[in-house]
């Protein structure tokens, strides 16, 4: 995608990355929802199926 495309608003998709044990990875929509602080996103996201560690701050670090 060049500049012009940019400037006019035609946008490639942002993806977001996180370290998880020392690795790379993209996030995923229960990370985002686990550090977004939006507790409708995180009850939509609580009982899917994802990473066990963005359970544990589901549940802990944001007491729902």
């Amino acid at each position: 995608m060049d500049l012009f495309d940019r400037l006019l608003g035609k946008k490639d998709e942002i993806k977001s990355y996180h370290m998880r044990q020392g690795v790379l990875v993209e996030s995923d929509e229960r990370h985002k929802a686990s550090i977004s602080c939006d507790y409708n996103q995180m009850l939509k996201q609580l009982y899917k199926k994802g990473d066990a560690i963005d359970t544990h701050f589901l549940y802990l670090h944001h007491k729902i």
